[in-house]
């Protein structure tokens, strides 16, 4: 376990665990976000096989991503409570072979996006007391595979983006909302 949280600072650096996300933890510092990337850092910025836990706080997401780029691959979201659990401002980020579950969005949304976009790849989402799985507004959204496991409430909502959905299984509601042409 490392105990601490990740600021990358503009770097484009890959960090990769060496026995996976069942036995290499990162734990986040009290009341931060477990990863931070706002500084610019490039396409190729990865974090790959953890579990990352103990992030955010209700003013702070656990992942929080700004006008950055980042790709979490084969990693699991357990053991947060933020305001979301991985919220974007205009980010170019990847969620691949992803497991969220066991977290507290104190807003009420797992996954949130303003602007920019986010991939979902083959991830398994659960909302567990969230009302809402995957939030975007005002950007791109792409769900290539994956699970939501959000009975009763809101698993996909996008609003005003073009969006694509493809070999996912949703339990839960989608929410689709565009701006009219005026044709």
């Amino acid at each position: 376990t490392y105990y601490g949280s990740l600021e990358l600072n503009g770097k484009a650096l890959q960090i990769r665990s060496l026995n996976g996300a069942a036995s290499t933890t990162i734990l986040a510092s009290p009341g931060q976000p477990v990863v931070t990337v706002k500084d610019g850092e490039a396409p190729g910025t990865l974090i790959s096989g953890f579990t990352l836990s103990g992030g955010g706080s209700p003013t702070e997401p656990a992942i929080d991503d700004e006008f950055s780029a980042l790709t979490l691959q084969d990693c699991i979201l357990s053991g947060n409570a933020g305001l979301n659990i991985v919220y974007g401002r205009s980010p170019h980020l990847v969620l691949e072979r992803v497991v969220m579950e066991n977290n507290t969005a104190y807003e009420g949304e797992l996954i949130r996006s303003r602007r920019g976009n986010i991939t979902l790849k083959d991830s398994m989402i659960h909302c567990g007391t969230a009302t809402t799985g995957y939030i975007l507004e005002h950007g791109a959204a792409f769900i290539d595979g994956g699970q939501f496991d959000c009975p009763g409430v809101r698993a996909i909502e996008i609003f005003h983006a073009p969006s694509r959905i493809q070999r996912a299984q949703v339990n839960g509601l989608l929410y689709v909302e565009n701006e009219s042409t005026g044709s």
